[in-house]
């Protein structure tokens, strides 16, 4: 049975939208594989950040190499079965976070490994945060003001840790312009 997850993918100066088969797997398991350098993705749609009305192209099928993408969001994907779900259950701290990466900014949910400890910004992404970590309730805003992903809550970002430029746990929701 292949699973099918929609996607838009944010790769310097270009919006890809299309499909993932995931197989089993989730995503984020996906784009944490080291095995490979790339992700599949079928019934791509190109588009330019700056000209987001019409695509540059579409592509039946694309490979995105995973260390030129700033954030993954996920946009329909089919749940895991409740005892999967059992399984990978782990529990967390939530903490309300602001991430940049170029061209957008990211306000959510991160999941911290539970403490009882302090988790601090540092510690996560230096110990516990993989190449690819998720956000949960997030809300993307970009820089460019006719950006095509959808504004509002999306239901995880996939953020790549390399492409941070800002990263911080809050204890107060920020003001948003």
């Amino acid at each position: 049975m292949s699973t099918i997850t929609s996607v838009n993918l944010l790769v310097d100066g270009y919006l890809i939208t299309g499909e993932v088969k995931t197989e089993e797997r989730r995503l984020l398991d996906i784009l944490n594989d080291d095995s490979s350098d790339y992700v599949s993705l079928d019934q791509a749609r190109i588009y330019r950040l700056d000209a987001p009305d019409e695509p540059v192209v579409t592509l039946d099928t694309i490979l995105v190499n995973k260390r030129s993408l700033n954030l993954a969001v996920v946009t329909a994907e089919r749940p895991a079965p409740p005892r999967q779900r059992e399984l990978l259950y782990v529990e967390k701290q939530i903490n309300r976070a602001f991430i940049t990466v170029p061209h957008c900014q990211v306000w959510g949910q991160v999941h911290l490994p539970y403490s009882p400890f302090p988790v601090t910004p540092e510690s996560y992404l230096t110990r516990d945060a993989d190449a690819f970590f998720p956000i949960t309730q997030a809300e993307v805003r970009s820089d460019e003001s006719s950006y095509r992903l959808e504004r509002g809550a999306a239901q995880v970002v996939l953020v790549r840790k390399a492409a941070i430029g800002v990263f911080s746990l809050l204890l107060d929701s920020p003001e948003r312009s």
